[in-house]
C-alpha cells in the first residue's frame, strides 16, 4: 500500500511537471533579450551552489531524435522533493481560483473521442509569475542549468515568453489534451 501511494505521487508529481514544462516550451519564443537575465539567474544559481556542479550545454543528438520521435523528453532530477511541494503548495492555495473548461467550445478534445474523457473538462490557473514569493519556484525553471540546453536546443539561443505559462489541473475523467494545433490525424478530418 506504501508502494502505491508513493508511485502515485510520484506519477502526480511528473504529471504537473510534465505539464508545466510543456506549458513553458509552448510559451517561449527565440530572443535576444532574454538571454542577459537568463545569464544573470545562473551566475545566481552558480553562486548559490556550495559545490560546483557541472551541467550540460547541449542537447545531445539523441536527446533530439527522442524529442523529435515523442513529442517531448523527460528530464529527470530537475526538481527537488521540497521545491515539488512548493509548486504544489503555491498551486492548492489558489484551487479554488481554478477555471473548468466546462464548455465544449472551449474543451480540447472533440465529443465522443476517447481524447473527450469522462467527467469534467480540464482546469486553468493563470497567473503562475505573478504569485510574489511563491512564483520563484516557477521562475526558476525558466533559466534552471538543467533546462536550458533543451531550450536552446530546441527554441534556439535567447528565448523570450510570448505569454504567461499556467497549470493545467486535471481530475480523474477529465478530458485530455492536444498540443496547440492538435493532431496530423484531427487536423486533416476538420
Amino acid at each position: 500500500e506504501v508502494r502505491a501511494k508513493c508511485d502515485q505521487l510520484l506519477n502526480a508529481h511528473m504529471t504537473i511537471f510534465k505539464v508545466i514544462i510543456r506549458t513553458l516550451m509552448l510559451s517561449l519564443l527565440s530572443v535576444r533579450a532574454f538571454q542577459s537575465s537568463s545569464l544573470r539567474a545562473l551566475r545566481n544559481i552558480s553562486m548559490m551552489a556550495a559545490v560546483k556542479t557541472e551541467y550540460p550545454t547541449e542537447m545531445t543528438e539523441d536527446q533530439r531524435y527522442l524529442f523529435d520521435l515523442n513529442g517531448y523528453i523527460v528530464v529527470k532530477n530537475v526538481l527537488t522533493p521540497e521545491e515539488i511541494k512548493k509548486c504544489h503548495d503555491a498551486i492548492n492555495k489558489r484551487e479554488d481560483k481554478m477555471i473548468e473548461r466546462a464548455e465544449t467550445a472551449l474543451r480540447n478534445a472533440v465529443k465522443g473521442t476517447a481524447l473527450y474523457g469522462t467527467g469534467p473538462g480540464r482546469k486553468d490557473l493563470g497567473g503562475v509569475l505573478e504569485w510574489g514569493e511563491d512564483s520563484r519556484i516557477f521562475k526558476s525553471i525558466l533559466a534552471h542549468p538543467l533546462l536550458t540546453p533543451y531550450f536552446h536546443g530546441l527554441l534556439g539561443k535567447g528565448y523570450r515568453m510570448d505569454h504567461l505559462p499556467f497549470v493545467i489541473a486535471q481530475d480523474r475523467g477529465a478530458e485530455g489534451f492536444q498540443l496547440h494545433g492538435g493532431t496530423i490525424d484531427y487536423a486533416l478530418s476538420s
